[in-house]
């Protein structure tokens, strides 16, 4: 090889490293600036906060909907996991979010353990965790949120290092079964993986992987059972019922592919190598742990076709590209260092270039995503006047600012908005029924609406004029999925 074709190889294979290596610190730079933040970053975080604080005061998660309270359609393992931090930090995002944070942290160690254990390439170990650091604002910057995803990618990264670590069969299938009913108890979206799995298990005759299925069933029946008694039902009726309202529409069955592996191109065209050059010696852990990234794959495909789904629900498809991704370079450099012919030594070159262009593609503003010193004083200067009101205050799409006002909490508009959706118009009518009841006699000191719902005054008498909260037509707006804020407020003319 000329040596002038040597030295760029080396030149662009520290370039790659030291890109990969600014993508993780730019993340989390990001996600230390946000953690601390007070405020919401995305619009369903509110509740999510309010449900934690439920946990942690010991009132039951799952319970009939009223004005006080309804529950979101997501499993409990969450947060569960959340209430020790918010008990050792109080009140507040940060407990959640720094839970996010460190499971995000922990998947990107076990990223670089698992390619590393597989390959024993230490470099393209580094990049398959960059790659998927560098995915934060593919991802909409979802991986610090106070929501379950990032918990639950760590436990699926664990279902598949128990793959790769633990040769006992019986062994590693209980723990990869226990990692993988955790996860579903974090994300409902669990349960079409480990159905892909079952087809695998059953096709290959792979005992580990049946293990895993089985022990998996028997703990998820366990806690349904469970759950759905101490909640008097009301655990399946959210998590299924509800949940099971919302259905796929096939005309976004393109949109997987062009949101993550159109987006991802070099890094899939990549580890497509995994498959095409595999080690010369025969290991099931690697057929095992694609068959599990597979799964990851195809839920994340299943979960992409439902119209209100946002980017987090492509964080499992992300994890499977960034993984594959790993063994795919450590195959294509193996087989162009093995190659006599020095014209495709030189193709090396090729697969720098290609890697950088992968990261340039996912470059991104950092200050997009991060609130600033105005977000802090207007979300403060809002919290103050509600706390200033002589009665309680109604926040359907941001709820969690009544307690912090020092107010009661009160329901989430989208959980109240799923109950209706799951058919129960009984309990919703109920609920609204005992809303306006409130308003009209004002109970309620003065009510706070973003532009979406601002319907909720149309027929109530005794509330002030319409005064829109802030000036900056920036300030204040979630930075994640749906844009969003308190826009206006009314008060109770007394």
């Amino acid at each position: 090889m000329p040596a002038r074709v040597a030295l760029a190889i080396r030149w662009l294979r520290a370039a790659t490293a030291v890109t990969g290596a600014l993508f993780v610190l730019l993340y989390v730079a990001c996600a230390l600036v946000r953690v601390q933040y007070p405020f919401d970053l995305e619009w369903l975080e509110g509740g999510i906060l309010e449900s934690v604080r439920r946990v942690t005061e010991g009132r039951q998660l799952f319970a009939a909907p009223s004005v006080d309270y309804v529950a979101f359609n997501y499993p409990p393992f969450y947060y569960y996991a959340a209430a020790p931090l918010m008990r050792l930090l109080g009140y507040g995002f940060l407990p959640l979010r720094l839970l996010s944070f460190l499971a995000s942290l922990a998947t990107l160690g076990l990223l670089v353990a698992v390619v590393h254990r597989l390959t024993r390439d230490a470099y393209a170990a580094f990049l398959a965790a960059a790659l998927y650091a560098a995915c934060y604002q593919l991802t909409d910057a979802w991986y610090d949120l106070a929501r379950a995803d990032s918990l639950y990618v760590l436990l699926l990264v664990m279902a598949a290092a128990w793959m790769v670590f633990d040769r006992s069969r019986v062994r590693a299938g209980l723990a990869v079964g226990v990692w993988l009913a955790l996860a579903c108890l974090t994300k409902q979206s669990a349960m079409v993986a480990v159905a892909v799995l079952a087809v695998y298990a059953l096709a290959a005759r792979r005992a580990m992987v049946a293990i895993a299925v089985a022990t998996f069933s028997v703990l998820m029946l366990a806690s349904f059972l469970w759950l759905n008694a101490t909640s008097g039902g009301w655990f399946s009726f959210f998590t299924l019922r509800v949940a099971g309202v919302h259905t796929p529409d096939v005309t976004r069955l393109p949109y997987f592919w062009m949101r993550y592996v159109g987006e991802l191109a070099v890094a899939s065209a990549l580890a497509v190598a995994a498959f095409l050059w595999p080690p010369g010696e025969r290991d099931t852990r690697r057929a095992d742990l694609a068959a599990l990234l597979a799964a990851l794959g195809v839920s994340g495909w299943h979960m992409s076709l439902y119209g209100g789904g946002a980017r987090n629900n492509g964080m499992p498809v992300v994890l499977a590209i960034c993984l594959l991704f790993g063994l795919g370079l450590h195959a294509a450099r193996r087989k162009l260092a093995e190659t006599p012919a020095p014209s495709l030594r030189s193709a090396e070159l090729i697969v720098y270039l290609a890697c950088l262009f992968q990261f340039a593609g996912l470059g991104y503003d950092p200050r997009k995503l991060l609130p600033t010193a105005a977000d802090v004083a207007a979300g403060r200067s809002l919290v103050s006047e509600l706390a200033q009101q002589p009665g309680d205050v109604l926040i359907p799409l941001h709820n969690y600012l009544a307690p912090m006002a020092g107010k009661p909490g009160h329901f989430h508009d989208m959980a109240l908005s799923d109950v209706r959706n799951g058919g129960r118009l009984d309990l919703y009518r109920q609920v609204t029924d005992e809303i306006q009841a409130r308003l009209e006699t004002g109970r309620y000191a003065a009510v706070v609406l973003d532009p979406g719902n601002r319907f909720i005054l149309d027929s109530v008498a005794g509330f002030g004029p319409e005064r829109v909260l802030f000036r900056d037509p920036a300030v204040l707006m979630t930075r994640s999925g749906s844009a969003t804020r308190p826009e206006y407020i009314r008060l109770h003319v007394r």
